[in-house]
């Protein structure tokens, strides 16, 4: 697992996606071969699976919430008070992974999770305090 590499969505809207994607029974999120899909997007804040391997994936949301979201919501940008951007990634043996960052939820649910630049990195929520 990584944490603070991208820039970071809202601690507060993590919990509304995941919440969001665990909600639906039996929702299937399905990736294409070697691409990025955000599959939840509140607000500011994304929940992306990217597929590394050469065929498309299809996993219920809800496994991807409770096996790999987790961890990184959890587990990353937890120091200090008041600070709410977060980011983390998780992967898989199975050649796949699990990104939550910010998002623009206007923008195509292709659009890879990235770093902002030099002069905000961290985007509109602020930077990832870990460790």
């Amino acid at each position: 697992m990584f944490c603070g590499n991208f820039n970071t969505g809202s601690k507060r809207d993590v919990e509304k996606c995941l919440k969001g994607m665990s909600d639906v029974p039996n929702w299937q999120c399905v990736t294409p071969a070697k691409t990025c899909r955000r599959h939840m997007c509140v607000n500011t804040t994304g929940i992306t699976v990217c597929n590394d391997n050469d065929h498309d994936i299809t996993l219920r949301c809800d496994t991807i919430v409770r096996e790999m979201a987790l961890n990184p919501a959890i587990l990353c940008c937890t120091y200090g008070q008041g600070w709410k951007g977060i980011s983390g990634q998780q992967f898989t043996n199975e050649g796949w992974n699990v990104i939550i960052s910010y998002a623009n939820c206007n923008h195509p649910t292709d659009e890879r999770p990235s770093m902002g630049p030099p002069d905000e990195p961290w985007g509109p929520n602020g930077e990832c305090k870990c460790c």
